[in-house]
């Protein structure tokens, strides 16, 4: 009997002009579901990045911000496209958006893209209009623009942005391992977790300034930092107190060992596209202190799996003080609840392949027609 070839796989090429952090998390998502999406995934990403990625074989580039630097990840993008010839070329996050953008005319024809911002710029700064400008542009290039949030969806069609913007919110993949408690979180007192980058975004300083009120008065607090700045950064500020730990960047395999050993996690965040944080801290019955700004209200249900807060020191100095009334169980138990239901890998997973179906068959028959 004759053997069948194995069916076509579309291959996707993920441009990043930085992946350290969310990217890389949401990356790492795409390519452990790539059998289920029906699809192969290829990389451009930093040299300097590749060990936050799953995938060990990508194409890489000298990570550069500023003109220089988009033009080089420009040029990268055509000459990876000539020697690759993928189906869709998908670009994460502004920097690589630009540059695909700006790649787009030297591409062949019929060349299929797709763009997700990971949080648009228009909306951590709505009075700098010259962002609003550039990502309205860059959301109407590709052939179908995500948006990770339902909060950024409404709002990129309320000013403007392409229509064919479409919501697929994140997730994050079930633990691979069952995590165990650490030894490095004291269970006498009350830990608290702080997951990402050094950053304005972030609101690394808010935090930073509410640990300086609480332990002017208050010792029943360990505060862990999971992370560090991405970009170089002279005056970034790390505290010098007892009660507070940095951990620098940790393994997605070892991750949610810290997770499983905090009592919360906070999010300060001045904005944030989606907040992946906030769904790692619930696949491991971990409530979440969060800002509501961005998305975070989305995720973040107030007094049932975790609280919000107005972003402010003040009231985060003022939640974290009042944590020891809470009912952290009954949180930490609707935290799973909303991992499974609401934000699961299957519904991500679900949407992609949807997409990515849609996309190649307009593909598919645009070229016919030509043909014709």
């Amino acid at each position: 009997m004759k053997k069948l070839p194995p069916p076509y796989l579309p291959k996707i090429l993920n441009i990043a002009e930085t992946i350290k952090g969310g990217i890389a998390s949401y990356l790492n998502i795409l390519e452990h579901q790539k059998d289920e999406i029906g699809c192969k995934f290829e990389y451009l990403i930093p040299a300097s990045h590749a060990d936050q990625l799953s995938n060990k074989t990508p194409f890489t580039h000298k990570h550069s911000r500023g003109i220089l630097g988009i033009l080089g990840l420009t040029k990268e993008i055509i000459r990876i496209n000539k020697e690759t010839n993928p189906d869709i070329l998908f670009a994460h996050s502004t920097f690589a958006g630009l540059a695909l953008t700006l790649a787009t005319p030297f591409l062949p024809k019929n060349s299929k893209t797709l763009y997700c911002a990971h949080g648009w710029a228009s909306f951590r700064s709505p009075t700098r209009k010259i962002y609003k400008t550039i990502e309205r542009i860059i959301s109407k290039i590709p052939s179908a623009t995500i948006n990770i949030s339902r909060t950024e969806h409404v709002k990129s069609q309320e000013i403007g942005f392409s229509k064919r913007c479409v919501l697929i919110e994140s997730t994050v993949l079930p633990s691979l391992i069952k995590p165990e408690s650490s030894e490095i979180f004291e269970n006498q007192k009350i830990n608290i977790l702080f997951v990402g980058r050094f950053d304005y975004q972030k609101g690394y300083d808010i935090l930073c300034n509410a640990i300086d009120e609480i332990n002017r008065t208050n010792n029943n607090f360990t505060f862990h930092f999971i992370g560090d700045a991405v970009l170089e950064n002279l005056e970034l500020r790390k505290l010098n107190y007892n009660n507070v730990r940095y951990h620098g960047w940790i393994d997605n395999k070892r991750i949610d060992t810290y997770y499983a050993s905090a009592d919360y996690l906070v999010m300060p965040s001045r904005c944030e596209g989606f907040g992946l944080c906030a769904l790692e801290a619930f696949r491991n019955s971990l409530p979440v202190i969060a800002s509501a700004n961005g998305a975070l209200p989305e995720i973040v249900r107030n007094h049932s799996n975790g609280i919000l807060f107005d972003g402010s020191v003040e009231q985060l100095t003022q939640t974290l003080k009042k944590l020891h009334e809470l009912d952290r169980s009954t949180m930490a138990q609707e935290a799973y609840r909303d991992y499974q239901t609401r934000f699961s890998p299957e519904k991500f997973t679900e949407k992609y392949r949807n997409l990515i179906q849609s996309i190649l068959n307009v593909s598919l028959r645009t070229t016919k027609n030509e043909k014709e």
